[in-house]
């Protein structure tokens, strides 16, 4: 369960109204150190925040969702609806807020790709600016969920949305500190002041939540909690694509309204023309210098024909507009008629909703990435793929970096072409921020071989150069005495706390190996057993797994390496071998510690009957490590061991 209903005292007097209790023992956060504020959005709105409530929040604040609150500056700029756009539907979002009657206090927004359902959901939460007592509603908490950029951690959700209310209100923030409960849907009525109109909670972008399970879940936990305190004035504005398990978990409660962002309505497109006219505009403005004045730029064929293959389609309009104004060509005129032979062959000129703006849209990425050289193309597509990789994806732009063994200049260069799809951060910047995806649109085409061709990021020959990384950066950190970090040669060191740069790596480094030795072809893998077996002789998978980390990292860790050791070719350079069971001796094994051995069932003719060598031991086949946690001990009289020598 993300989610556990908790009763609440009606009477708050009954509450600890004290502003200085402190976590007790066993609680969740008691071991959380070395934390830093993020996201701290609503401080400022709040007034006779006291030191302990401070300190609680600075906790609270390691397990929420970084950078996905509507004015963080991790989302800066954020998508927003161009002034006089989509005013049908910002009015019928601001009818429902005020008029919900019970059970109905969901709305879904649901749209296909790239209509513009985060900038609705963006200008919405920024509306709440004005005076609330008027509006009759109030922001609780906004979460914009974004897979591309590592904000979708479905565990995490529940934790931002109560770090939002409790800094805004106090009587929310008391409660759980008392409470220790991380539980923002157990707000009562007595909780939340009604004369000043109900909390508004905004999620964006549920389908990029990680898991179509998690996201069917949290639907469910909401819309329970709705039918079982219909009394408490709290609703929901929920985002997403019309995937079929979303509208399902929605059909199945009486909770919600929906409303259909459309694609190729009239509205749409009168939208977009609106945005390209006055886009266009503005460009004109900004570079004076490439426009005659007794030219009309761009003419009515090229506007018509843009608008066309749009349709409606935002994610198309402002990816083409950001191609064409790239201060990095400087030449809007040219760029625009890039722009117009890439999508033309997707356009009926003057026929509305005959074109197809995911075709075209996928053809302005190609072109976007086909500009790219030759000789830098691979450094580029490697800083997209790890950073598209959910397990490997950071913050910091170093990372990347230093996996792939790139100095700054390096990153800059293969990163330059693509302003039109990423937000790259200045190097003042690198430390806290990393590459970020304007639309997800671009991450489903890189992800899509179909789609995106030779661009694809994964394909079986480019697991070789991950095999290679991964064995590079090991090479360098082991040593007969385990894993040392501070060996890893760093191409772009940080100015402070290298040594959390070296771990990071390395943590890369013992991720990719696992995942991609099995993956890479054969020639690739006979060209790193030597080094890799000189790696895993010295190698300790318990203390290898503790810097993975996430059981899901360590899976994939040690299936890995369990594919390697069952490789013939592990025997034949002598770094594995076969041995009966029977013939383990407990005398080289710590008893003190956990002991992973892999094992293979055989059928033996005559059973074996002595298990002294296992009776120790904590057997860990490939089908219990599902859940990342060692399986009981046990006998197992008839079993072939893989054991490392």
């Amino acid at each position: 369960m993300l989610l556990q209903y908790a009763s609440m005292d009606n009477d708050l007097s009954q509450m600890n109204r004290s502003n200085n209790i402190a976590p007790t023992s066993g609680a969740f956060f008691q071991s959380a150190q070395h934390f830093r504020v993020e996201s701290s959005v609503f401080v400022g709105h709040q007034t006779n925040i006291y030191h302990s409530d401070i300190a609680f929040l600075e906790k609270l604040a390691l397990y929420i969702i970084s950078g996905a609150s509507f004015n963080s500056s991790a989302r800066d700029p954020p998508p927003r609806c161009h002034p006089q756009t989509r005013t049908t539907i910002l009015q019928r979002i601001h009818e429902f807020l005020p008029t919900a009657i019970a059970p109905k206090r969901i709305l879904w927004l649901c749209g296909y790709a790239g209509v513009g359902k985060s900038a609705i959901v963006q200008t919405v939460a920024e509306s709440f600016s004005m005076p609330t007592q008027a509006l009759g509603y109030r922001l609780g908490a906004a979460v914009f969920f974004s897979a591309p950029n590592n904000r979708n951690d479905p565990k995490r959700l529940f934790p931002t949305v109560a770090y939002q209310l409790a800094t805004q209100y106090p009587a929310y923030r008391e409660f759980i500190i008392s409470q220790l409960l991380l539980i923002p849907c157990c707000v009562k009525k007595r909780l939340i002041d009604r004369d000043a109109g109900s909390l508004v909670i905004m999620l964006d972008g549920l389908d990029e939540c990680n898991g179509d399970r998690e996201q069917v879940e949290i639907i469910m936990l909401v819309s329970r909690f709705i039918i079982q305190h219909p009394d408490v004035p709290i609703l929901w504005v929920i985002a997403s694509r019309p995937e079929p398990h979303i509208h399902n978990a929605f059909s199945r409660f009486p909770t919600f309204l929906e409303e259909t962002v459309p694609i190729d309505s009239d509205e749409a497109c009168k939208d977009v023309e609106l945005y390209l006219h006055r886009s266009f505009d503005k460009i004109r403005e900004d570079y004076p210098e490439c426009f005659s004045v007794q030219v009309q730029w761009p003419s009515e064929k090229q506007f018509l024909t843009l608008s066309t293959v749009a349709s409606g389609h935002f994610a198309l309009a402002t990816t083409a507009v950001r191609f064409v104004e790239d201060p990095e060509y400087g030449n809007p005129v040219s760029r625009l008629e890039e722009v117009l032979a890439v999508v033309d062959d997707h356009s009926t000129a003057g026929m509305k909703g005959t074109a197809n703006p995911l075709a075209a849209l996928d053809a302005l990425y190609t072109r976007i990435l086909s500009s790219i050289s030759k000789d830098i193309l691979p450094t580029t597509l490697r800083i997209l793929a790890y950073n598209n990789l959910h397990s490997f994806s950071s913050r910091n732009l170093r990372a990347p970096a230093n996996f792939w063994r790139l100095r700054q200049s390096d990153v800059y260069s293969a990163l330059r072409k693509l302003l039109s799809v990423l937000s790259v951060p200045t190097p003042d910047l690198v430390d806290d921020h990393n590459v970020m995806v304007y639309h997800r649109s671009f991450s489903d085409y890189l992800l899509d071989p179909e789609r995106s061709g030779s661009f694809y990021l994964y394909s079986r020959e480019r697991y070789v150069e991950w095999l290679q990384a991964g064995v590079r950066i090991l090479y360098q950190a082991v040593s007969p005495g385990g894993l040392i970090p501070e060996k890893i040669l760093l191409s772009w060191p940080p100015l402070e706390a290298k040594d959390n740069t070296q771990r990071q790596t390395l943590k890369a480094g013992l991720q990719a190996v696992g995942m991609s030795f099995y993956k890479a072809p054969e020639p690739a893998q006979r060209e790193v057993l030597p080094r890799l077996a000189y790696i895993l002789k010295h190698l300790d998978l318990v203390e290898a797994s503790s810097t993975v980390g996430s059981s899901g990292c360590y899976d994939g860790l040690c299936y890995g390496f369990y594919q390697f050791l069952g490789d013939p070719r592990s025997r034949e350079l002598g770094n594995v071998r076969f041995v009966h069971a029977d013939q383990l001796d407990s005398s080289h094994i710590a008893m003190d510690r956990p002991c992973y051995v892999f094992l293979q069932e055989v059928g033996l003719e005559e059973p074996s009957t002595d298990k002294r060598g296992l009776n120790p031991l904590n057997i860990a086949p490939w089908e219990t490590w599902q859940s990342g946690e060692l399986a009981e001990v046990r006998e197992c009289p008839s079993l072939t061991s893989i054991a490392k020598v």
